[in-house]
């Protein structure tokens, strides 16, 4: 980011009350500057979320996509964003092969097949709600995540 600073000369250069409205429109510029700066914060949040319809990404994988579209995009703003909609939930994360951290666009009850072998994530859509038996009183379900790992036979 470029720093902007006013010199004493060309503070020198206004006078009486036009100093004082340089003065103000320069600080309504630093404010906007730094109203930018803060919105950037959730700038890539829809884009996040398109790249992850319907699929399943690491980090970096949405970072190479995201910098396709905006080469200025920062790794660190990318992985703050992802774990952000993460917690708000519009992200579900997925733990693949290998400890791997996945990412998709949270679109209801649905079980993942992970091929061990080449490590893709398969979703399967469940239209009835899953009933598992034998569950203890008391204990309220509150989301149920099945993965199902194993290999595609030739």
């Amino acid at each position: 980011m470029r720093t902007i600073l006013i010199s004493k000369s060309t503070l020198l250069f206004f006078s009486g009350q036009y100093k004082m409205r340089f003065i103000l429109i320069y600080l309504d510029f630093l404010i906007f500057l730094a109203y930018t700066c803060f919105m950037k914060k959730h700038y890539y949040h829809d884009d996040i979320i398109s790249i992850c319809d319907n699929n399943h990404y690491t980090v970096e994988e949405i970072f190479a996509r995201i910098v396709e579209k905006y080469p200025e995009a920062g790794k660190s703003s990318i992985y703050r964003n992802v774990e952000q909609l993460a917690e708000r939930g519009e992200l579900r994360k997925v733990i693949g092969v290998g400890k791997k951290a996945y990412f998709e666009k949270n679109k209801g009850n649905h079980a993942h097949l992970i091929d061990q072998q080449t490590g893709t994530i398969t979703d399967i859509d469940f239209s009835d709600p899953i009933v598992v038996p034998h569950i203890p009183k008391g204990f309220e379900v509150e989301h149920v995540d099945i993965k199902i790992f194993g290999s595609y036979t030739q």
